[in-house]
C-alpha cells in the first residue's frame, strides 16, 4: 500500500515547485503546499525547494513570513527541514550572489561563487560521496548519482556540516546538515531513481 506520509513543501514562487512536489506524489505523499506560517504548525519534515538567485529567494521569503515560519520550524519545533539547490544555499548565514545578502542562518558559512577556473555553471550528474552517516543517503550505495545546476556553493569551516561532495572544481559540498536540519545542493526531483530514493529518505524522518 502507498505510504500516506504528509510532508510540507513551501511554496514561495520557486521554479521547481511543480517538479518537487510531483516527485513526492509519486512516492504515494500527501504533498501539503506551505503558503503561510500558520500551516507550519501542524507539520512534520517540510522541504524548501529553490531555483535562482539567493537575494531574490531571501526578498520573497521575508516578505512572505515564511523566513520566520522555517526558522521556527526548523530551530524551535525540531521538525526536519530540506532545501534544495537555493534552497540549501539560503539556509547559510550569508550569500555572495550579485550583492551580500543575509540567509536564514540555518548552517554556518556563506555561499560564494565556484572557484575560478571552475566551468561555470556545473550542470549535469555527477556522483556524491557521503563524508559522514548521512540519513538522506541511506541504502543508495556508496556513490549515488544526482542532477547538479548551480553557479554557487556553500563555504564553510565546519567540516561537520559537510554530510556529502561532489568531486567538482576541487570538491563541491553536495549535501549539508545537522541534525534536523539539512540541504542538498543538487535537484534530487530531477534525479531519477536516487533522488526519489532521497526524497522518501528525508520523509521518513521525524
Amino acid at each position: 500500500m502507498p505510504s500516506t506520509k504528509r510532508i510540507g513543501l513551501i511554496d514561495y514562487g520557486s521554479g521547481n515547485f511543480g517538479s518537487v512536489r510531483q516527485a513526492l506524489k509519486s512516492l504515494g505523499l500527501d504533498v501539503v503546499e506551505l503558503r503561510t506560517g500558520q500551516q507550519f504548525a501542524e507539520m512534520g519534515p517540510v522541504i524548501l525547494p529553490g531555483v535562482g538567485a539567493f537575494a531574490a529567494t531571501m526578498d520573497k521569503l521575508d516578505s512572505s513570513g515564511l523566513s520566520d515560519a522555517i526558522r521556527e520550524h526548523a530551530l524551535q519545533r525540531q521538525r526536519p527541514v530540506l532545501g534544495i539547490c537555493v534552497g540549501l544555499q539560503v539556509m547559510a548565514e550569508a550569500g555572495e550572489e550579485f550583492e551580500t545578502r543575509r540567509g536564514l542562518g540555518l548552517l554556518p558559512g556563506t555561499v560564494a561563487r565556484l572557484p575560478s577556473g571552475a566551468r561555470v555553471p556545473h550542470m549535469g550528474w555527477s556522483e556524491v560521496s557521503a563524508t559522514r552517516q548521512c540519513p538522506l543517503l541511506e541504502g543508495l550505495g556508496p556513490s549515488p548519482a544526482f542532477y547538479f545546476a548551480h553557479s554557487y556553493s556553500l563555504r564553510t569551516t565546519d567540516e561537520g556540516i559537510a554530510l556529502g561532495l561532489c568531486d567538482y572544481a576541487g570538491g563541491v559540498i553536495a549535501i549539508a546538515g545537522r541534525s534536523n536540519i539539512m540541504g542538498v545542493q543538487f535537484h534530487p526531483e530531477k534525479s531519477q531513481a536516487d533522488g526519489l530514493a532521497l526524497l522518501k529518505n528525508f520523509a521518513e524522518m521525524n
